[in-house]
């Protein structure tokens, strides 16, 4: 405990360092919950997305497919392997995944690190646009599950998270 505010501190065995884990397990069971709820929008929007180049396009559908789950994967070992509360994700997934992936020394991210989730975040909202706009209410529910992912994400998983090297984190 730290001075008992109910935040715990956790070494780090890899990288050595300490960080803050988490205020309580009750305010992490909620952000987990809302780092649920993003996934869930997230993994939405990419079928929106799907579903609508699908209508066009199956080789451009099965390109999207799997170039978003590429993508993932080179986000989650550019930032969530890096990441020093990994062990207690908020997003669940994203830990599971990083956990398979080979280790990661903790610290700042590096412009490589930064460029892998612009990479995820840019083909996963951009590629489907194309096909998007021939259905502007298609279009309109993607966006709102893709925003909708950033900002439940940025609002409520964001705040307070223990990992002191991401430039998304706030107090």
């Amino acid at each position: 405990m730290l001075g008992g505010t109910g935040w715990r501190i956790k070494k780090d065995s890899i990288a050595g360092e300490n960080y803050i884990l988490a205020r309580n397990n009750r305010n992490l069971m909620s952000k987990k919950t809302y780092g649920i709820i993003g996934l869930v929008m997230l993994i939405a929007a990419v079928l929106v997305g799907f579903y609508g180049i699908l209508q066009y396009s199956v080789t451009a559908a099965g390109i999207y497919l799997v170039g978003s789950i590429a993508v993932f994967l080179i986000f989650v070992y550019a930032f969530c392997a890096k990441c020093p509360v990994r062990d207690n994700c908020i997003h669940v997934l994203q830990g599971m995944v990083a956990h398979l992936m080979p280790g990661r020394t903790t610290g700042a991210y590096s412009r490589c690190d930064l460029l892998g989730t612009v990479v995820f975040f840019g083909f996963v909202a951009l590629f489907p646009q194309y096909w998007l706009i021939r259905n502007p209410m298609l279009m309109l529910v993607f966006w709102i599950l893709f925003l909708g992912n950033l900002a439940i994400t940025h609002s409520l998983c964001c705040r307070g998270c223990g990992n002191l090297y991401c430039l998304l984190r706030y107090e």
